[in-house]
C-alpha cells in the first residue's frame, strides 16, 4: 500500500507538472504571437510636406503636428545662406530674428525629411516653409 501511494502520488506531481509546462508554453507562445502582431504594425506615416501651410498659427501647428523635433534662431546679418531656408531668406528683413521648428514630413517627390517652418521676428504665425530630404547636409552659420 506504500508503494501504491508513492506511485499515485509521483504521478500526480508528474501531472501537475506537465500541466504547468503546457500552460507555460501556451502563455510564452501568446506572448510571442503578440509581439509579432505589434511588431508588424506600420509605423505612423509622416505627414506630408505640403500639410503645413504658412499663415498657421503656432498653436494650430502644435495641435495638428505635435511639438517640433527641434528649433532654432537665426539671426539675419547678411545675404547669404545655404539651406533648405535658401528661397525664404530674400524676404527676411537685416538683423531679424528667424525661429525655424522642426518636423519629420516626407516629400512625395523627393521622400522623408524635414519641414522647416519659419517664425520672423517672434511671430506667432508661419511666414514660410522649407523641405531638406534625409542625408542631405546643409551649412547654416547664421546668415554670415
Amino acid at each position: 500500500m506504500i508503494v501504491r501511494r508513492l506511485v499515485t502520488e509521483r504521478e500526480s506531481t508528474t501531472e501537475h507538472t506537465d500541466d504547468y509546462a503546457r500552460n507555460n508554453a501556451r502563455s510564452v507562445l501568446i506572448l510571442l504571437i503578440a509581439m509579432l502582431v505589434l511588431g508588424c504594425t506600420p509605423a505612423t506615416p509622416l505627414p506630408l510636406h505640403s500639410e503645413f501651410k504658412v499663415g498657421a498659427s503656432q498653436t494650430e501647428i502644435q495641435r495638428e503636428f505635435g511639438d517640433p523635433a527641434r528649433t532654432q534662431s537665426i539671426h539675419k546679418r547678411g545675404e547669404g545662406i545655404w539651406g533648405a531656408i535658401e528661397t525664404f531668406w530674400s524676404s527676411v528683413p537685416i538683423d531679424s530674428t528667424v525661429e525655424v521648428w522642426y518636423y519629420r514630413s516626407e516629400n512625395p517627390t523627393m521622400g522623408a525629411g524635414h519641414t522647416e517652418l519659419y517664425f520672423v521676428d517672434n511671430s506667432k504665425t508661419v511666414d514660410g516653409r522649407g523641405f531638406s530630404k534625409d542625408g542631405v547636409v546643409y551649412e547654416t552659420g547664421g546668415g554670415d
